[in-house]
């Protein structure tokens, strides 16, 4: 069976570079449940300082932390607290920067994330604070914001590139080497696409990739996720308020899987809090509006969901928010569509597009489709003030719209993600293999504010 420190992650980079940064602030890192954030943070702790404290807010030792930060001293400069109580759970405690302080599932408690100012500007010691629900902190009024003093990192599931490092060495090579445009080595293609194949399948949660190396059974992935998204709907439902929540959410996982094979111009009545409320079809909840928006909202904000705007006539100044929604995971939305009587040719087109929203949204860059006459463009992106219609076909097909979009000027250039081409560049088409999408750079995104153009920011700092 796969360790987990056979999994090596990209977000490692960014977990140095918070570490090399010439501003201190607390590294906060989330993501959903079961992206192994816990396990990287350990590994980068135990390889780049000397004194690695743990502390786990659902165990004994965030129990102590708790207490000991409860207990009365009048006289205790918050300095004297924080590391009085650090060493109440671990005596090996010292207030120096060879030393950093892990606290796991902070959202648990609303004093110690409070606390994240006092860590920063107070301590010597690093400190990083981790959660899997921090939609929490967002809802709940205890919880306060402190700006400035964190820098933050999302931890998603694998992406097809990290996949294919743990399966498959060769093919992580081929992956890196192959060209991007109208290299024609067709075996090698064929390699990728077929793993590709597997990887949507799968998904990238590294649990359930072990177990399927170690089984060679993919059974077993339909079964995880099922009871992965399972647990995540009942640990979910005590953060909302009670039981009640739980089979609606986890009905809800099924409802957004479903509206992505057929919402394809977005939600009808451009409001999914109300649109979600059709899983409640015996109406015995008996759940306000209000209830379900808030329902809605812990899924975008525990990253299980990722929100997609609706750019009206590909004016992304002119957008509504929310109007499709994709999976954190391909794996995750393919269980999710299994057996349900759906053609397998639309679920391949979904699954397609998912990734496609995995890539971008690991990129950074804006989550935004396109509506125009009675044309839909499944991507839509501004960069660099360039704009991209982008469009996602499992197979060789070119789609009529963003032709229409290029034509009549809505768009700078089209941007085809196929499942069978070697790619290739011709005027302002650029055609990629899909499953090569993760090594296509757009443009450098140069923050370029109108109002000082023809200044040189450098020219601000000359004595």
């Amino acid at each position: 069976m796969i360790k987990d420190f056979d999994i090596p992650r990209d977000d490692y980079i960014e977990l140095i570079k918070w570490k090399d940064s010439i501003i201190d602030t607390v590294l906060l890192v989330e993501g959903a449940r079961q992206v192994v954030k816990t396990y990287l943070v350990k590994k980068f702790a135990k390889e780049n300082f000397k004194n690695v404290i743990y502390i786990n807010m659902l165990d004994e030792s965030g129990i102590k932390f708790l207490d000991a930060l409860t207990a009365t001293k009048t006289n205790s400069s918050d300095n004297e607290l924080i590391s009085n109580s650090l060493k109440t759970v671990n005596s090996s405690f010292v207030d120096n920067e060879d030393c950093v302080v892990i606290i796991d599932e902070i959202q648990e408690s609303s004093l110690v994330y409070n606390k994240i100012r006092n860590f920063n500007r107070d301590m010597k010691a690093k400190f990083i604070v981790t959660g899997s629900y921090l939609g929490r902190v967002i809802n709940d009024a205890k919880f306060w914001e402190s700006v400035g003093d964190t820098y933050d990192i999302t931890i998603r599931p694998l992406t097809f590139k990290e996949f294919l490092r743990v399966f498959n060495k060769d093919a992580f090579t081929m992956f890196n080497s192959i060209g991007l445009y109208e290299d024609t080595n067709r075996n090698s293609h064929l390699y990728l696409s077929n793993l590709f194949k597997l990887y949507l399948v799968i998904g990238g949660y590294p649990a359930i990739v072990k177990t399927f190396i170690g089984t060679q059974n993919i059974n077993n992935v339909f079964a995880m996720h099922k009871k992965m998204l399972s647990k995540f709907s009942i640990e979910s439902a005590r953060y909302l308020g009670g039981d009640d929540y739980s089979i609606p959410i986890e009905k809800s996982f099924e409802y957004f899987a479903i509206a992505l094979t057929k919402e394809k111009k977005g939600l009808k009545n451009h409001n999914p809090s109300r649109r979600l409320s059709n899983i409640d079809i015996s109406g015995k909840l008996n759940f306000s509006e209000k209830q379900y928006t808030k329902l809605f909202s812990w899924l975008v904000k525990s990253n299980i969901l990722y929100s997609c705007s609706q750019a009206i006539d590909c004016d992304l100044s002119n957008t509504i928010d929310s109007q499709r929604f994709y999976f954190n995971d391909v794996g995750l939305l393919n269980s999710l569509l299994s057996n349900k009587g759906i053609p397998s040719s639309i679920i391949k087109g979904s699954l397609y597009e998912n990734y496609v929203c995995n890539v971008l949204e690991g990129k950074g860059l804006d989550l935004n489709f396109a509506t125009f006459n009675n044309c839909e463009l499944d991507f839509l992106l501004a960069h660099n003030k360039t704009s991209y219609g982008i469009e996602v076909k499992s197979g060789k097909m070119e789609g009529e719209s963003v032709k229409q979009a290029l034509r009549t000027k809505r768009i700078d250039k089209i941007l085809y993600l196929k499942g069978d081409t070697f790619g290739g560049k011709t005027g302002d088409t650029i055609t990629l293999p899909i499953y090569l999408f993760e090594r296509f750079s757009f443009e450098e995104n140069t923050f370029k504010p109108s109002i000082l153009e023809g200044l040189n920011i450098l020219d601000f700092f000359k004595k």
